[in-house]
């Protein structure tokens, strides 16, 4: 059990990968939106990041429930009652 904020933000860190050169990190707003433009955006800029290979690595070693937005060019629905990858949009080419 966390005791307070200080232990809060060394969990999420242990968990949040580094990914030098990540596109996404210049558009937080864009990969956290649901509209269709942004996810579709969202998952173009993934298809051109030349972090793509280490995000995908570390998304598919996480629980997809815990995947939220745009991720390694697949969109994580925020709705709870469907926690795995919508088909909004496409999913970024290599």
């Amino acid at each position: 059990m966390m005791d307070n904020v200080t232990d809060l933000l060394a969990e999420l860190a242990a968990h949040t990968p580094a990914l030098p050169g990540a596109l996404c990190r210049d558009h937080v707003d864009v990969f956290d939106s649901e509209t269709t433009e942004a996810v579709e955006a969202a998952i173009t800029i993934c298809g051109n990041c030349p972090a793509r290979a280490a995000c995908e690595r570390w998304s598919t070693a996480m629980d997809p429930r815990r995947l939220l937005g745009v991720v390694a060019g697949k969109h994580y629905s925020h709705d709870r009652r469907n926690p795995a990858p919508s088909a909004i949009g496409r999913t970024a080419r290599r």
